[in-house]
């Protein structure tokens, strides 16, 4: 993956084996991929028109 602010955000902050290991070499390509993007916000909901984003409070 040649993008670093990309790799920084699916860079886990936890010690491995706190959660699942990933054991697939197509999840980090498929982030580059044009027709991908990383949703990182809170999801309220998936519909089969796309992802509705939870509204942040403030």
């Amino acid at each position: 993956m040649n993008d670093p602010a990309l790799r920084a955000r699916l860079t886990p902050t936890y010690a491995a084996g706190c959660k699942r290991l990933l054991s697939s070499d197509d999840y980090y390509p498929a982030f580059t991929r044009a027709n991908v993007t990383l949703e990182s916000c809170a999801v309220k909901e998936v519909t089969p028109e796309g992802v509705v984003r939870r509204r942040s409070r403030g």
